[in-house]
């Protein structure tokens, strides 16, 4: 049984209680482990753009494009130079959320540069950029899926920064919550 709280909680009963998902952060975590995975030699799936998007970038956005334009692919993204400071994206990473015409690389090349330039900062902020946003409504079968890939995950426990993905509750803490004696089985 999937029920969603605020359309950013999923909500599933256990056998002893229950388990509290935070979508985003479950999110976070798959799309983490799978551009590690990418990175490591598996091929992304990647979404051709029907028309490809031209995107202009601050130079230090653009600077952080060429420092990671041999890993920009591993991820799904098929961008390349297209004039002074612009690119031209032809695909990104099959399953991105918040593509936003661009919103997505600018702000992960945004985030990335700077004060921390590394590739587990780019990783990060990729996975939390482009998971689904806390007050999305999912459906029941989205919920199914989104739990059945986060607990594929290495880690699904924590999303890449460390915030816990889920919380699980348990009858026996319900009933003393609700100061109602716990049944005997």
């Amino acid at each position: 049984l999937y029920w969603q709280l605020h359309n950013s909680y999923i909500f599933i009963q256990i056998r002893n209680g229950m388990v509290i998902i935070d979508q985003h952060a479950a999110h976070e975590r798959i799309l983490y482990n799978r551009a590690s995975n990418n990175l490591a030699g598996e091929r992304p799936k990647v979404q051709s753009l029907l028309f490809p998007a031209t995107i202009e970038l601050s130079p230090e956005e653009y600077e952080t494009f060429e420092e990671y334009s041999h890993i920009l692919p591993q991820l799904g993204f098929e961008a390349e130079p297209f004039g002074i400071r612009t690119i031209i994206v032809r695909g990104i990473p099959a399953g991105a959320k918040n593509w936003s015409e661009g919103a997505l690389l600018n702000d992960i090349l945004g985030e990335t540069g700077g004060k921390d330039s590394s590739l587990e900062a780019m990783l990060k902020s990729y996975a939390c950029h482009s998971a689904i946003r806390a007050g999305k409504k999912l459906s029941v079968e989205e919920m199914e899926s989104l739990v059945d890939q986060l607990f594929a995950t290495e880690y699904p426990f924590t999303c890449p920064h460390g915030r816990p993905t889920m919380l699980r509750i348990s009858r026996p803490e319900l009933d003393r919550r609700f100061r109602r004696k716990t049944e005997k089985k």
